[in-house]
């Protein structure tokens, strides 16, 4: 049903730019588009993330047959679980965990399609969004990269366009559908637990509201998505009661709130220590100072506004602002569109309860992505009123839409990880001289390791101030990496006496990064 309100102009641009294609063949070249950028993203990229690596520590722990290595970490199972999988195929462990995403960041462009005509009722506006989820540059990176962001996303999303499907046909089997998929979601990231909490308090609210439903069915559809989903994450909720002896959402929600507090109280590291403590309790954050703590909340929430805007695009947030606007009443009057405007906000202000920043706000600029398109919309119509109100050369209205996707795409399309070049550099040529024999590698970031296929040791922040005599404290580390900050803080001009100069490696702008060979103590 096409939503005849007045409030956004029509964007005929959009279908004469698909060439009038019917809506299948558009989102399928929409879907072919996506997995093209993210393929070719995934293979040209310099550098794995810094969470990669634990998630294909988790994934090589599954393969061997040790799921109860892989749940020991703090990440969810899920994606380390697929990649295994997918490993059989693909030999190349990174290179496997990267089509993961590209396959599901993929898949994200059919299951926001699919939300937003549900919600918004404008095909046209859906299209739109779908094809924003293919081009936008951050949800390219992260959908080329072993990270969890590409499958939650698609999770998230699918399991929001049930919901509303579900609601709209008052249908409890196809809202209990759509927790399960909530229960997929969160076993891909825990975050989606408050997708759980936000549609138990949503369904009845809106009830009252909208006088859609009645109370006793509303009540019995938010117990059918609850159970559903519970049903799903049950697993692993129990395996986590078993290991930690308390109820937890996660252990990566429990090393978010110390890393959240930890941001903001003086004793930093130890903060982030315990957030991968076993026993420790999330709420410890909260009943160890609860003033520094509702401080800590209080500037996470502009954080995650500023987050959010980072996430999005400046320019795409202009274009938010004016969709938002232009289909206010419409998002008033329409139930399906408010809940997409209430659960950004929920998980916005959820997110400075804990941690916060662009990467956990790029989980929500989906939600918004048809009104960003009718802000666009809006402001071609503009542009096409006074193109022609000026009698100037004939310019298409959709000019402002092509000068955004030009604008974009060479940000899309940049190498991944190109200023984190130096980090792969230097592991590498770490691999090269220990020749596959065991080694060590202190640094502050684990993948030199990595890609050294050697240990990680965790170089602590005030080792530097003596680097020699930290180091005669550890098990005969073979190389260490130190950054332009750390030379700087700790006055080094020159290698100390216990360390051989061996290569410098570009990080970002004009910051570098050193690898020395550690001289034996005779």
């Amino acid at each position: 049903m096409e939503n005849s309100s007045s409030q956004v102009a029509d964007p005929r641009w959009l279908p004469r730019a698909l060439g009038d294609r019917p809506e299948g063949t558009a989102l399928a070249l929409t879907v072919s588009l996506a997995f093209a950028i993210r393929l070719y993203l995934s293979l040209t990229s310099y550098c794995i993330a810094g969470d990669g690596v634990a998630y294909l520590a988790m994934a090589r722990n599954f393969a061997a047959g040790e799921p109860a290595k892989a749940l020991a970490s703090v990440f969810s199972p899920l994606y380390p679980w697929l990649i295994a999988i997918v490993h059989h195929l693909i030999p190349d462990w990174e290179l496997a965990g990267s089509i993961v995403s590209a396959i599901l960041g993929s898949a994200a462009v059919a299951s926001v399609y699919m939300m937003t005509r549900e919600a918004v009722e404008r095909s046209d506006l859906a299209m739109g969004a779908a094809i924003l989820v293919a081009i936008h540059p951050e949800m390219a990176a992260y959908a080329a990269s072993v990270r969890t962001e590409a499958g939650f996303i698609f999770l998230l999303t699918a399991a929001v366009w049930i919901l509303i499907a579900g609601l709209k046909q008052d249908r409890i089997a196809v809202i209990a559908a759509a927790g399960m998929v909530g229960g997929l979601a969160y076993l891909y990231r825990t975050e989606a637990f408050g997708l759980m909490l936000f549609v138990m308090g949503f369904i009845p609210t809106a009830s009252l509201w909208w006088r859609r439903w009645r109370l006793a069915w509303a009540l019995a559809a938010s117990a059918a998505f609850a159970i559903a989903f519970l049903m799903v994450a049950s697993p692993y909720l129990i395996y986590l009661r078993d290991t930690t002896g308390h109820w937890s959402v996660g252990r990566e929600f429990t090393a978010a709130m110390m890393y959240g507090i930890g941001a903001v109280a003086p004793n930093t590291l130890a903060w982030q220590r315990l957030g991968y403590a076993t026993g420790v309790s999330p709420f410890a954050a909260v009943t160890a100072n609860p003033r520094l703590y509702v401080e800590k909340v209080g500037a996470d929430f502009l954080a995650s506004l500023y987050g959010f805007v980072q996430a999005l695009g400046p320019l795409l947030t202009m274009l938010l602002v004016i969709g938002t606007w232009m289909r206010r009443r419409d998002i008033a009057g329409n139930f399906a569109e408010a809940m997409l405007a209430l659960l950004t906000a929920f998980y916005l202000v959820g997110f400075s309860f804990s941690y916060t920043g662009a990467r956990f706000m790029l989980h929500l600029i989906p939600f918004t992505f048809g009104w960003v398109i009718a802000g666009l919309a809006a402001v071609s119509e503009g542009f096409g009123r006074l193109v022609a109100s000026r009698r100037v050369i004939r310019i298409p209205a959709s000019t402002p839409a092509i000068a955004l996707a030009l604008a974009m795409l060479p940000q899309t399309l940049w190498p991944i990880g190109y200023d984190m070049r130096g980090v792969r550099y230097a592991g590498e040529e770490i691999a090269r001289r220990t020749g596959g024999k065991p080694a060590v590698v202190a640094a502050r970031d684990g993948r030199f390791a990595y890609y050294a296929g050697a240990d990680s040791l965790l170089l602590p922040t005030d080792a530097v101030h003596d680097i020699c005599a930290w180091l005669r404290t550890q098990n005969d580390p073979g190389y260490i990496v130190l950054d332009n900050h750390d030379e700087r803080r700790a006055g080094i001009t020159t290698p100390p006496q216990c360390l051989s100069f061996l290569k410098r490696y570009p990080r970002y702008g004009t910051a570098y990064y050193d690898l020395f060979e550690v001289r034996r103590s005779k």
